[in-house]
This record gives structure tokens, sequence and C-alpha cells, in this order.
């Protein structure tokens, strides 16, 4: 094959190895385009799969206090950072309803970790099952391990939200962030 021909050939291949990347793109961009996100501002409701929810405050604490404020027998090794957020939730039909607290992601600006939901039963009691009997109001809260320079994430300036649906539409919920000194 001469020079000229392998010249004609490489462009060719490189072009349609470009058009094929180009189609995929597009077609994938039209299968799934852009969700739409949702963010409910601090004290406000939103209700998602019948369950209503209100995120109130987040709270900062070592897993030694977790461990001594809920009586955990060590549940979490010590020198790890939690955030502990508190929800009210109330289920808004006359059929029991599952709450989606395990679906639940916390971010801040970049940063974002999922909660703990084995967690759930030393902050919610032993027979919290994430389960609402019909009208049931209560407060639940989940627990985030803070894999992160926890100063660092408070400094930031940027909002605490929980993420509680991804795709395709995001609902997000900002909530204050306290710290105990």
């Amino acid at each position: 094959m001469s020079r000229k021909n392998r010249k004609w050939l490489v462009i060719v291949l490189i072009v349609l190895f470009a058009g094929g990347y180009i189609f995929r793109f597009y077609v994938l961009n039209a299968t799934f385009p852009k969700g739409k996100v949702t963010t409910i501002p601090l004290g406000e409701t939103v209700e998602y799969d019948n369950v209503k929810y209100t995120a109130h405050r987040g709270r900062f604490m070592t897993a030694e206090e977790f461990n001594t404020r809920y009586n955990t027998d060590d549940y979490y090794d010590k020198g790890t950072e939690l955030l502990v957020v508190q929800f009210d939730l109330k289920n808004t039909t006359n059929i029991e309803q599952k709450i989606h607290l395990s679906d639940m992601v916390v971010q801040c600006g970049s940063w974002a970790n999922g909660e703990d939901y084995y967690s759930l039963w030393y902050l919610n009691g032993n027979d919290f099952d994430g389960t609402l009997s019909a009208k049931e109001q209560t407060t639940a809260s989940i627990v985030v391990i803070v894999n992160t320079n926890k100063e660092k994430l408070l400094n930031s300036g940027n909002e605490w939200k929980v993420r509680m649906s991804e795709y395709p539409e995001r609902l997000e919920m900002v909530f204050p962030v306290e710290v105990e000194e």
C-alpha cells in the first residue's frame, strides 16, 4: 500500500471514529436528557412517595459523643466525624408507607456521602424499621460519616443539602449544620 493510500485510510478511520463518537454522544443525551433539580428551602416540606419530609438541622459530633449519647457499644471507631440530620416525617395515606431515608445522600458543595442505614436503630429506637403506619407523624434522624476535613466543609460557605432522589427529578432539601463546642 502506498504512502498516499495509507494517509487516506487513516483520515477515513479518524472521520468514522469521530462520527461514531459524536453520534453515540447525541443518542445518549437524547435518551437520558438532563434531569430537573428541585431544591426545597429550609423549613419547607416536600412530599415524596406519599411521605412528607421536612429537614430541620444537622449536627456534627464525634464517634465518642455518638457512642455515649446513643449507648451504642462503640458502633463507630474513635476519631470518626459524624453528621446527624433530623427530619419530620408524615405518612399522607391511609396505608403503611416505607420511607426512603436509606437512599438519601448528604452533600455540601462537591462533597457528598451516603448515610449509614444501620445507625437508624440507634437514633430512632430498636423497633424503627423505616415504616410509617397510616397517617403517622414522627421525627427521625440519619447519620452520615464525614470522610473529609470537617473544618474545610464548614468554612466552604456552601449550603448543606439532603438529596432524596436522583433521576429524572432530583429532590434536594437545604438544612443548617450546627457544631457542638
